[in-house]
């Protein structure tokens, strides 16, 4: 969805829609996660969460897809088990990007 630095894949906003919409159609709610436990490549070359500028970054995505699909959306989640992703990414290096720590 977020392509790069500013670029939103439109396809895929299209995409994410039509699957809303058929959520909806069938009186579903829809509970929808910005962060699960991914990131595009070109965020994680430039150090991922650890460089300050992803937040921009994330903040860009949010705002975009909370204005793309806040009439289909009923609830929002931030981020996904913050706890897990923190532990598996850097703790344990099981998730990207892999690191490994013992503090």
């Amino acid at each position: 969805l977020h392509t790069a630095p500013g670029i939103i894949d439109e396809v895929a906003i299209s995409r994410y829609r039509d699957i809303l919409k058929m959520i909806k159609d069938r009186k579903m709610k829809v509970m929808l996660t910005l962060f699960h436990f991914t990131v595009p490549r070109w965020i994680e070359d430039q150090g991922g969460w650890k460089n300050d500028e992803t937040i921009n970054h994330f903040l860009f995505f949010s705002q975009r897809v909370m204005k793309e699909y806040s009439s289909d959306v009923d609830f929002w989640i931030t981020f996904n088990e913050p706890q897990i992703f923190a532990t598996m990414a850097y703790t344990a290096g099981v998730f990207p990007p892999g690191e490994k720590s013992s503090f």
